[in-house]
């Protein structure tokens, strides 16, 4: 009884949810927030590491390393 209880306050509680997210542009951008935070704090981080760096070394798409003379022993590879 108790089980049956849980699963459907959960899921009238997410379907409340997903319903709130598709029908509220406003609470959507609330609720994202974060994620667009962290975006922009990584491309400042990335941009600002960029510009500091007289020798980036390309590690794929947004990834820049300092050389392998300061990469830790997990970020060395066998042809560094």
């Amino acid at each position: 009884m108790i089980t049956d209880l849980i699963v459907v306050t959960s899921l009238v509680l997410t379907g409340g949810f997903v319903l709130g997210w598709l029908l509220s542009p406003a609470w959507r951008a609330r609720i994202e927030a974060p994620k667009h935070q962290f975006q922009d704090a990584l491309q400042r981080y990335e941009s600002a590491r960029r510009r500091t760096d007289p020798h980036p070394q390309f590690q794929g798409p947004g990834v820049y390393s300092w050389g392998p003379e300061s990469a830790g022993p997990s970020e060395k590879t066998s042809h560094d």
